[in-house]
């Protein structure tokens, strides 16, 4: 598993993102802190943190969300690349992309797909690249898709296969978060006696 690094604004040291102050997981991910602020959430017993110290001691606070790997700043440009891209198609009435076009913008299919990417597939450089693969192609379906019958319900099984893949998978995510959650806090009060 590759180290999340960033640099310190004051020294220029490169920092590695420390353990979990309060489990001493590693594996973290961006998201809302309870502040409203966004930092890095410890995976393992979810507390979150939106700065921490220089370890170099030059005394500045390093933002945690400035933490990365190579493969998960690929994959912010990927995904900032993807919502800029939706935010320009969003003016003209529909977007050109399948799922969209076959279900509308706030259907659950494309709410599920949408969460998949994020969530899933951001998250692995195979997954950004099939993400970008994806963007880059499926526009030109479009108007094939618009003129066949035909094309529009091989592409219909074919996304709504597409989603029942997505909703397991999101739900494998969770149901290990969740048992990870109970196996730490087990843990914790076992320690506790």
């Amino acid at each position: 598993m590759a180290i999340a690094t960033t640099n310190c604004p004051k020294c220029g040291r490169v920092n590695e993102l420390p353990a979990c102050g309060n489990c001493g997981g590693v594996d973290f991910r961006k998201g809302a802190l309870s502040d409203g602020s966004t930092g890095m959430i410890c995976k393992a017993c979810n507390l979150g943190f939106s700065y921490t110290p220089c370890q170099a001691g030059c005394g500045a606070q390093v933002s945690a969300i400035s933490f990365g790997t190579t493969g998960s700043r690929f994959a912010e440009r990927v995904k900032q690349g993807i919502d800029a891209n939706q935010g320009t198609q969003s003016g003209q009435g529909s977007q050109c992309f399948i799922a969209t076009e076959l279900y509308g913008r706030d259907s659950v299919q494309v709410a599920t797909l949408r969460q998949f990417r994020d969530h899933r597939l951001l998250t692995s450089r195979m997954g950004a690249r099939l993400v970008v693969t994806y963007y880059r192609h499926s526009p030109s379906v479009i108007p094939v898709m618009r003129r066949s019958m035909a094309v529009r319900a091989v592409l219909r099984v074919l996304v709504e296969l597409s989603v029942r893949i997505a909703k397991a998978s999101l739900a494998l995510e969770q149901e290990r978060r969740t048992s990870q959650t109970r196996r730490h806090l087990d843990f914790r009060l076992h320690d506790r006696r």
